[in-house]
């Protein structure tokens, strides 16, 4: 028995809404029919009973695959199971192949042709001329190809079909596979695909011209990825990996929940309570001790301690006295490229104060690009972060081109 929903007003609504022009007479027999159909399933009546609700057309042709191929082996285990399926649309030289064969490669995607498909299915069920039936009648040679060609490899859980030129046929396709489709249109401008074909670009125009009177070009307002192929490779690529991974990882919404719901220890719950109060109540501003200029003297040292060993001298350097890190990082034991002069050293005993200023000979064009990096760095430690107060004074911290002092 197959069921448009568990509730009967239900069913006999959505029985209702695939019908054109609806008379009262055929209402209450809609009605009377479906509460005698839940009667006879309350009853016992049938051995299997399939509930349809929003589900598409493959799903529930799957349920019922599932359910009747333990019986007979004449019915195909499933359709389509857990099969998913990306078809790619699009103009003349747009890039779908391109598409097809980098998912293909990348991530592990069958590439299969639309023609082919719908040739073999229409050779099985006697139809010589599938281009002239209707969109309908040749979306479900496509399933019925597709379902065939995953069916002998049952291995294959990804698959692209290309190329979409049919709007009907693409509008009955979404129809009848719902989420398990993803229609991707490969777009690029005019321009960009006559500099593409091999042939020039009359045999571009040529064929643009029957790909849009198919409907090629309205593809695109069924498409739920539209991909912009009017720039790199790389630009391309990188979109189709977000296309990809996004059906293997999939955006989660994390649940909320209360507290005291969730069967914590009294202490735990709490301490929880607690710090979701102090994090996400509004309080009074936090005065951090010194928080503004802590540390920035260290971080400039280092900082520019980097820039000299990777920009200045070419190499990084590690201290004598670790010989075994020493002989792991430098197994050659080359010289440095350079050596720093230093130029002044100054201990303060009163204040506890070790200056010591030194400069680096290096090239011009090393000491103009350290100088663009130490620019840089100082325009980012300069700047005080709005939110934040300070208690105490700030603590010196010099740097420069040449050399540094702290």
């Amino acid at each position: 028995m197959l069921l448009h929903d568990d509730d009967p007003v239900i069913g006999t609504s959505r029985s209702l809404s695939h019908e054109r022009h609806v008379t009262p007479i055929y209402a209450d027999y809609q009605r009377h029919l479906h509460l005698q159909m839940h009667r006879l399933v309350d009853e016992g009546r049938w051995a299997e009973t399939v509930v349809i609700g929003e589900r598409r057309v493959v799903a529930v042709q799957d349920e019922l695959r599932r359910r009747l191929h333990p019986i007979t082996p004449l019915v195909p285990p499933g359709a389509l199971p857990g099969v998913r399926v990306v078809a790619l649309g699009g103009m003349s030289e747009s890039g779908k192949s391109t598409t097809g064969e980098y998912l293909r490669i990348r991530h592990g995607y069958a590439r299969l042709k639309i023609g082919h498909l719908i040739d073999d299915a229409a050779q099985r069920a006697g139809i010589a001329s599938p281009y002239e039936i209707p969109a309908v009648v040749r979306a479900e040679l496509l399933i019925d190809g597709l379902d065939r060609f995953c069916a002998a490899h049952h291995f294959l859980d990804r698959v692209t079909i290309e190329s979409l030129h049919d709007q009907d046929a693409t509008a009955e396709l979404r129809r009848k596979l719902g989420e398990q489709l993803t229609v991707v249109y490969v777009d690029a401008t005019p321009e960009v695909r006559a500099e593409r074909g091999t042939a020039g670009p009359e045999d571009v125009i040529e064929r643009d011209a029957v790909k849009a009177r198919r409907g090629a070009a309205g593809i695109a307002a069924l498409a739920q990825e539209i991909v912009d192929n009017n720039h790199s490779r790389l630009h391309l690529e990188r979109r189709l990996d977000g296309i990809a991974l996004a059906h293997r990882w999939p955006l989660r919404q994390p649940a909320t929940a209360p507290v005291n719901t969730l069967g914590l220890p009294v202490h735990l719950e709490s301490y929880l309570s607690a710090l979701l109060d102090r994090t996400t109540v509004q309080q009074h501003p936090l005065c951090w001790l010194d928080f503004q200029y802590a540390g920035r003297n260290t971080l400039a040292g280092e900082i520019a301690i980097l820039l000299w060993y990777l920009v200045g001298m070419g190499g990084w350097l590690v201290p004598t006295y670790q010989p075994d890190i020493y002989a792991h990082t430098l197994p050659l034991h080359l010289p440095p490229i350079t050596t720093p002069h230093l130029e002044h050293v100054d201990h303060d005993e009163r204040h506890r104060r070790l200056e010591v200023r030194y400069t680096w000979p290096v090239g011009a064009g090393r000491h103009a690009a350290i100088n663009r990096r130490l620019e840089r760095v100082h325009a980012d430690l300069a700047r005080p972060p709005a939110w934040t107060r300070t208690a105490s004074s700030p603590r010196s911290a010099t740097s420069s081109p040449c050399g540094s002092s702290v």
